[in-house]
């Protein structure tokens, strides 16, 4: 608008400045203005013109991003939000093999997962007796099945101690990770207080919404990541409480002749 607005005023000036150059009639008018007119249409030209390359070069400064603007993103790499937690973390936890992992292979499989505890953190299940074998231990009292449970104590042993080993395992990479993120959460959080938040114009407010954004989705991977280790702790806390040996699967329980009903867990039940 405004170069239309300017080129109409020199339209609307024409007259004034053929007056002006010829204040008198001449021997041959039509040659003087016809002299006039190429004169200001040459001083219309050059002016469009000079307007036009002010306003590509503002376009391309635009552009550019005004590089040399003090809210540059460039200008403001010390005023972004740290994201130090983020780092160590990916460094030394998510990329990186810990001592734990000697007793629990990490898995994305549930299931191999749930061997694994099985198999390494406790023992198998008592074996069950046989019909007949209960039928031997109803009519002699004896408890056949502390027999078989005699061969497993080495092994029980062997489980608890691999729990205990685990369970300080995980408690003294924890303490190392706890201690190294105390700081530097607090060079994340400081950060946040001198942030840059605004730039020269649109494109660098788009810029620097985004690395803010960023920096959020860093600081929310990092406390899933601490939840995760969190939960692991608690794991291997608790696994001490619990019992050496699995728990037996029931037999399910067969129909006598006379309607009643066994089970192999401890007797007859009606």
């Amino acid at each position: 608008m405004k170069k239309t607005g300017f080129l109409l005023g020199l339209f609307l000036f024409i007259p004034t400045i053929a007056m002006a150059v010829c204040p008198a009639m001449t021997t041959n008018p039509p040659r003087t203005v016809k002299g006039t007119m190429k004169q200001v249409k040459n001083f219309i030209v050059e002016k469009y013109e000079e307007l036009s390359e002010t306003a590509e070069e503002q376009k391309k400064e635009a552009k550019s991003g005004n590089q040399g603007c003090s809210a540059s993103p460039q200008n403001t790499a010390d005023q972004s939000i740290k994201i130090k937690v983020y780092e160590y973390l990916a460094d030394k936890v998510i990329g990186h093999d810990d001592e734990t992992e000697e007793f629990l292979t990490p898995t994305k499989d549930f299931t191999e997962a749930r061997k694994q505890v099985k198999e390494k953190l406790f023992q198998p299940a008592p074996p069950q007796l046989t019909e007949r074998g209960e039928k031997l231990q109803e009519y002699t009292g004896f408890n056949t099945q502390v027999v078989g449970q005699v061969g497993n104590t080495i092994d029980q042993v062997r489980a608890l101690l691999r729990r205990d080993e685990y369970a300080n395992a995980v408690a003294s990479k924890n303490l190392e990770i706890a201690t190294e993120l105390r700081k530097k959460i607090l060079e994340d959080i400081s950060s946040t207080q001198q942030a840059a938040t605004d730039g020269c114009n649109q494109l660098q407010g788009l810029v620097l919404e985004n690395r803010n954004l960023g920096a959020l989705v860093a600081e929310t991977a990092s406390d899933i990541t601490i939840q995760i280790l969190t939960l692991e702790s608690m794991a291997a806390r608790n696994l001490q409480k619990e019992e050496i040996s699995l728990v037996p699967v029931p037999k399910v329980p067969k129909a006598n002749k006379n309607g009643d009903q066994t089970t192999k867990l401890g007797g007859i039940v009606k």
